[in-house]
């Protein structure tokens, strides 16, 4: 993966080349983080760091885009 797990698109997460699409989600991230002091996977436990990427990974799938 290229990038921090917390910022990166879905489409990464799940191993896809990245592309421009990518590149708006993860500025979409990084402006909900101006905005809050958080992201909700923010602090996910993990046993290791494949394990919070995974964790990170099913955050993002699962929020709502609302």
């Amino acid at each position: 993966m290229c990038g921090t797990a917390r910022y990166v698109s879905i489409a990464t997460h799940n191993g896809y080349e990245q592309s421009r699409r990518d590149d708006l989600e993860s500025i979409s991230y990084i402006l909900l983080y101006f905005l809050r002091p958080n992201l909700p996977w923010m602090g996910l436990p993990g046993k290791n760091m494949t394990e919070k990427k995974e964790n990170i990974r099913n955050m993002k799938i699962s929020l709502p885009l609302e």
